[in-house]
């Protein structure tokens, strides 16, 4: 079959935090020991720290560590914005300690940033076949990274076109459904949108994993010449065929035009040799 390959209490200092960049901006006092406590919906956040100067900003998740000890380093710093992105953050409380200073013999003042990480629900998607996925019943599996309150909203589209949401069957966190692919929708991509809502009734929408599937439903070319040579306790078949095959399936019988019940092997090359074969006795192939 042809294959189509594409494929994150403020005290005297200030504090925001942007959804849709998933950062969270606070304002440096190099003189002042002060706090900002923030709760998140997301489970990578962009520490951005602003100061009036040009500084160097470091962090550690221990309280009241000198400066000159601190051992975490923003990913950017130097001038007078800094930042540090912080990843992979499960849900919880985390705390990190900064000091930004510019050259002072002074020990500077400590920002205690407090991040409670609360993350909206996302899920991951996996199916019965691998892509790129052919024609048929494909079962889909749901795996959401909270207990959800009720079964999930997951729809799918081919290639921009719409299709009724799917039918998922489960609890907590593991949902089961099914899609069916029509054998004359071609080649295209295969993309999923989910909806789940956790006990505390937040809606979260992400897929993190399985959004988008390869799909190629095109049947290849008949082979149209096969060779057969016989020799003395096996029998050799040849053919071509100019398109990138994963698969040949040889069919095989004592009695003409074999059909799909007599299946006897599959290959990965465009020749196959038969040994189980006796002298004296006629066989009839066809390969697909």
């Amino acid at each position: 079959m042809r294959r189509l390959f594409l494929i994150l209490c403020l005290v005297f200092s200030f504090s925001l935090v942007v959804a849709l960049d998933q950062s969270v901006s606070i304002d440096y006092d190099f003189d002042i020991n002060s706090s900002v406590e923030k709760t998140l919906e997301f489970d990578s956040v962009l520490l951005e720290i602003n100061t009036g100067y040009d500084m160097i900003c470091k962090y550690s998740t221990s309280e009241s560590v000198d400066y000159d000890n601190m051992g975490g380093n923003f990913d950017e710093t130097g001038g007078k914005i800094h930042e540090k992105n912080l990843v992979d953050l499960l849900d919880g409380n985390y705390r990190y300690y900064v000091k930004c200073n510019n050259d002072t013999l002074r020990e500077p003042g400590e920002l205690e940033v407090i991040l409670r990480i609360n993350s909206l629900v996302t899920g991951q998607i996996l199916l019965s076949e691998n892509s790129p996925l052919q024609e048929g019943n494909i079962e889909v599996t749901l795996v959401t990274s909270k207990v959800v309150s009720q079964a999930p909203v997951l729809t799918y589209s081919v290639d921009g076109t719409s299709y009724d949401p799917v039918v998922l069957v489960g609890s907590e966190k593991n949902w089961e459904g099914y899609i069916v692919l029509d054998d004359d929708l071609g080649e295209g991509v295969l993309s999923f949108e989910m909806k789940a809502v956790d006990l505390e009734g937040r809606q979260g929408t992400e897929i993190v994993t399985g959004k988008a599937f390869l799909y190629d439903t095109v049947k290849p070319d008949l082979i149209t010449d096969i060779e057969a040579t016989s020799y003395e306790g096996k029998i050799k078949l040849e053919w071509h065929l100019d398109e990138d095959i994963d698969e040949f399936n040889i069919y095989r019988s004592t009695l003409q035009n074999p059909g799909y019940t007599d299946y006897y092997d599959s290959t990965d090359d465009e020749d196959y040799t038969d040994t189980d074969v006796e002298d004296g006795e006629t066989y009839y192939y066809k390969v697909a």
